[in-house]
């Protein structure tokens, strides 16, 4: 499993910050969880660090700060705010996934398995925790595991969008394709609370399509196994298209893109001539 998804699949269901007592710290709160899920680390920063001037043991702003430096790739930063989430609430989960979260981004999968596991002591079936903890099973590419959790963690939550993400790379991985696009098309159905997951979601479907054309090339037989391949490919890169369309910058959108280029020149390569993919 590629460090680089790792730490963006981990995100998935990130957990609200709550927005406890008080006018202004409510509100700041509340803009703070949603700059955090558009990605916009600048404001979610600024909203959480106004509710620590009022409310210094805020475990909400300091859960919502952790991930604001998780997000933009500062693990000490993250966490030293996630620690401090757990010493001032000892009985909330939160500050230990997020500690798990940073581990897994380090890969630290065996201390990840382990905050995460002790979120679950505190708050057991939780949907979110038990996705971090099927991303834990997915570094150490123990996708049965994983696929496993995710079944418990779907049986717990409400549709979300973003679920479906880890659950269709799992299927990816294990080459069960046809599986993995069912769950992207349904989860591209669904609600989703962070834009980046769409665009991951399109990315993935890429991936799934050029992975699906694998093998199937058949220099004896060019005129009836490449235009099949090549209509792959070209799905491959509208979906592309429509990921960098979202207006997310998505590290995985540019190696997708290679990787169908490269796919492509295989195939010709095998099979030199113009040949078209079938009419829809």
């Amino acid at each position: 499993m590629r460090p680089r998804w790792a730490a963006l699949l981990v995100l998935a269901l990130a957990g609200g910050v709550g927005p406890t007592a008080g006018c202004g710290v409510e509100r700041h709160l509340e803009a703070g969880e949603e700059a955090l899920k558009q990605h916009q680390l600048a404001e979610a920063e600024a909203s959480f660090r106004r509710v620590l001037e009022r409310q210094p043991e805020s475990a909400d702003a300091l859960y919502g700060l952790g991930w604001v430096y998780h997000l933009a790739g500062e693990p000490a930063r993250a966490r030293d705010y996630f620690q401090r989430c757990t010493r001032v609430a000892p009985a909330d989960h939160r500050g230990f996934k997020g500690l798990g979260s940073v581990a897994m981004s380090e890969q630290q999968v065996p201390q990840a398995i382990d905050w995460f596991t002790q979120a679950l002591t505190r708050v057991p079936d939780d949907p979110a925790v038990l996705n971090s903890l099927a991303v834990a099973h997915m570094q150490a590419q123990r996708y049965d595991e994983a696929l496993a959790v995710l079944d418990r963690a779907g049986a717990a939550a409400s549709q979300r969008g973003e679920l479906g993400l880890n659950r269709a790379e799992c299927l990816f991985q294990l080459q069960r394709h046809a599986e993995a696009l069912e769950t992207i098309e349904q989860s591209l159905g669904t609600p989703m609370e962070e834009v980046r997951f769409r665009a991951l979601l399109l990315v993935l479907r890429a991936r799934v399509l050029v992975g699906m054309t694998g093998g199937r090339v058949d220099p004896d037989r060019c005129a009836e196994t490449v235009p099949p391949l090549l209509a792959y490919l070209e799905a491959a890169g509208r979906a592309i298209d429509q990921a960098e369309q979202i207006g997310i910058e998505v590290g995985e959108i540019a190696d997708a893109r290679r990787r169908v280029h490269r796919r492509r020149g295989y195939i010709t390569e095998q099979c030199p001539g113009d040949w078209a993919p079938p009419a829809n």
